[in-house]
């Protein structure tokens, strides 16, 4: 088992100051601008999102036809 030393309770500024003094401010800053930048980008697109155009060109199957106003009569 592994010892757990629980005297001193890290808080996250003094674990943020020990990776400045081993890393460096500008790739500290550099990495959490890309973390941000990344944590916000849109979802990848999928089979289902693609028009029905697209879905035939590469061999999915299209969706059902959307009803019109002549399916209701």
């Amino acid at each position: 088992m592994t010892h757990i030393d629980t005297t001193r309770i890290p808080t996250p500024r003094t674990e943020i100051d020990t990776l400045i003094a081993r890393h460096g401010r500008w790739r500290i800053l550099r990495a959490v601008a890309a973390a941000l930048i990344r944590a916000n980008r849109p979802p990848p697109l999928g089979p289902e999102d693609f028009s029905p155009h697209l879905r035939r060109d590469i061999g999915l199957e299209s969706p059902p036809p959307s009803p019109t106003w002549r399916d209701f009569f």
